[in-house]
């Protein structure tokens, strides 16, 4: 199970990055996009890493 602190950093990663992006894209768009992305695998870790880890368990329970 992921510590309550990763989550809440993961967060935080989450938020800092949207705003730097949103402030940028009108003089940096491409420097937008690639904030962009790294903001979508830190969402992409919140929704998936409770899945993976519960199928592992399983996997593991027999």
């Amino acid at each position: 199970r992921t510590a309550p602190w990763i989550l809440w950093s993961t967060v935080a990663l989450i938020a800092v990055p949207g705003t730097m992006a949103g402030t940028i894209v009108v003089a940096h768009p491409g420097l937008a996009s690639l904030l962009g992305i790294g903001i979508l695998g830190n969402i992409e870790y919140l929704v998936f890493k409770p899945a993976i880890d519960r199928a592992f368990l399983d996997l593991h329970r027999g």
